[in-house]
């Protein structure tokens, strides 16, 4: 089979590197979607500049948080760069233009909404003081379960992404 090129969403992993490079030496031109990814040769990247995206997530909760606080981080996993970079941004305009506000450690979600609405919980249970949630990975949905379910829903400012039917009313 022949093709022209290969578009790919992937996480950063060996395996994903060896396939790209296998390509590429086939004069395959490869394209990340979504999130970049590692390679020998050079990979073009179609997509955001997930760096500003997070700094506009921070920028958000900066203006919409009645007074700085605690925010909590649920990030699908550091293999993808995207949200790799996603919390680099959020962190660094905090650093720069927020430092009154509090950033927790990230807590992984592995992009199941299950896991989210566990850590969800897990964040609201251990900081009831939590003022915001960035969902700066998958998961959205398990984290809206959790605010739902634990009676917490609008009383946090809560940045995520997928906006879909499941999601746009809350």
């Amino acid at each position: 089979a022949e093709c022209d090129a290969v578009g790919v969403v992937a996480a950063v992993h060996p395996l994903v590197t060896q396939a790209v490079d296998a390509l590429q030496a086939r004069n395959v031109p490869v394209f990340a979607l979504i999130s970049q990814i590692s390679a020998t040769g050079q990979v073009h990247y179609i997509g955001l500049d997930n760096w500003k995206v997070g700094r506009t997530a921070a920028w958000v909760f900066e203006h919409v948080c009645r007074a700085p606080g605690k925010l909590g981080i649920l990030v699908g996993n550091h293999r993808y760069r995207c949200q790799e970079m996603n919390e680099s941004g959020f962190r660094s305009f905090f650093r720069e233009h927020a430092p009154g506000f509090t950033l927790l450690e990230p807590l992984l979600t592995f992009e199941s909404s299950a896991i989210a609405q566990e850590m969800t919980e897990k964040l609201l249970n251990e900081n009831p003081d939590l003022s915001g949630l960035y969902v700066a990975g998958g998961g959205i949905t398990g984290t809206i379960a959790a605010l739902r379910s634990t009676g917490r829903a609008g009383s946090l400012v809560v940045v995520g992404y997928e906006l879909m039917d499941s999601t746009r009313p809350a």
